[in-house]
This record gives C-alpha cells, structure tokens and sequence, in this order.
C-alpha cells in the first residue's frame, strides 16, 4: 500500500511538471514587443515632444514619419551649408541609431538565452527531484517503467517546445533585422533625394548672389560711393583759412640786406 501511496505521488509530481512546463511555454512570447520598441527607439527623429499635445488626434505611424522627415528637413535648413558637412553628419547619426540597435537586440539576445539556460536547469532539476522520490521507494518493474516513461516523453515535450521557442525568437530577430536594413535603406533615399534639391537651390541662389554682387558694382562702379559708404562732412570757412595757410609755400629766411 505504502509503495502504490508513493507511486501516486510520483506520478502527481509528474503531472505537475508537465502542466507548468506547458504553462510556461504557452506564456505569450514578449520578444516582437521588446524588438517594435527598440526599433522605435532607433529611429532618425528629433525629440518633439513639445509638440504631442498639438497632434493627439493623429496616429502613431503618421506620427513617426512626419518627425522623421521633419529631422532631415532640418539638416538643409541653412542654404550656406556645405552639403559635404551635411552628409557627414547624416551618415554618424545613422551609424549612432545602428550601433542602439545593435546593442539592444544583443542584450534581448543575451537575456533570452539567459532565460532559456535557466528553465532548462530548473526544469531538469525538478525531474531529478521527482526520480529521487520515487526511487526511494520498492516499486514493481511495471511501476518503474510507467514512470521513467512518462519523465522521458516530459522530456522530449520540453526539449520540442524549447526548439520551437528558439526557433521563433531567432525568426523575430531575423525579421527585425531585415527590417531595420529596409528602414535605413529608405531613409538614406529620402535624404539623397533632399540633397540633390538642397544642392539645386543651393546653385540657384549662389547664382542669384553673383548677380546682385555684379549689378552693384555696375550702378556704383564709376567713382561713386558705394551705398555703404558715407560722405564726407563739408570743412567749415575756419577749416578751409587753416588749410589754405599749410598749403602756401615755406620762403627760407636769410640775412637782412643792409
């Protein structure tokens, strides 16, 4: 009686096991949530913030690209820019939201095989504790069998799940980064596109600058004054004696004539 009471419990544990391996793998997988909001903390916009309040009613996505164009727009809003300087910073500010990214999913990468390291520990534990329990008791060979039967399929279950597990996440990861590639790949279309118009008004107005510099020089060029420069003021009559006065010519003294 005391060996089918410990049989019992050894199969209770058994069962046990396996509803919270099964709970366990059936818990909703975070892993494309924790991916969406690295990708939104990754993307080329500037912090306008102070402008939620006044765009409540508009959705997220319209959102997002309305920033992230306003944040190139903003790179060709000097004309006198040198379009060199602006893709340069362009480009280390797209490097800095790649290398984010990448430190990001490495530590999502890093906790997730953490985690899995750890389930499959405990898991393998709790089999371990359960075998120890039943072989401390006599059980018949039909006993024994049942029961080591039934911890090998809770193996295979676990061990299956945990492949498809693995599967999935390695699938997100490989989606997000296909992704991310896309993103930036269009991104740098769009600001390729915005500097060939920044460099045609950039000409234009180079061109339009030469051409007042050369009208002025034709309306002020023949001897008059330049609409920056002032006349001088008139000399007063006391100016003008004293003038006269330096301006006579010196006579060189001698001795008198006798």
């Amino acid at each position: 009686m005391k060996n089918y009471i410990s049989l019992i419990l050894g199969l209770v544990l058994l069962t046990s096991c396996a509803i919270d391996n099964r709970r366990a793998q059936s818990n909703p997988n975070s892993t494309s949530e924790k991916l969406l909001a690295i990708e939104q903390e990754v993307s080329l916009s500037a912090d306008r913030d102070a402008l939620d309040k006044l765009r409540d009613d508009t959705p997220a996505p319209v959102k997002q690209d309305n920033d992230e164009l306003a944040y190139i727009l903003d790179f060709f809003k000097d004309i006198r820019s040198n379009p060199s300087t602006l893709q340069s910073r362009f480009d280390r500010s797209v490097r800095r939201k790649q290398e984010i990214y990448r430190k990001r999913t490495r530590k999502l990468r890093e906790d997730f095989t953490k985690q899995e390291r750890k389930d499959r520990k405990n898991f393998l534990d709790s089999l371990k504790k359960q075998r120890d329990s039943f072989l401390k008791n006599k059980v018949t060979s039909d006993q024994r069998k049942d029961f080591f039967d039934k911890q090998d399929e809770q193996r295979k279950e676990y061990f299956a799940n945990s492949r498809d597990k693995r599967n999935e996440f390695e699938s997100q990861m490989r989606a997000s980064q296909r992704d991310q590639d896309a993103y930036f790949r269009e991104k740098k279309k769009i600001f390729r596109e915005e500097m060939t118009l920044f460099k045609k008004r950039q000409r234009e107005w180079k061109k339009e600058q030469k051409e007042k510099a050369k009208n002025t020089r034709a309306t002020y060029g023949s001897g008059s004054l330049y609409p920056t420069q002032k006349p001088l003021p008139q000399k007063s009559n006391l100016e003008k004696e004293f003038d006269a006065l330096y301006s006579t010519p010196t006579q060189k003294l001698g001795a008198e004539e006798k």
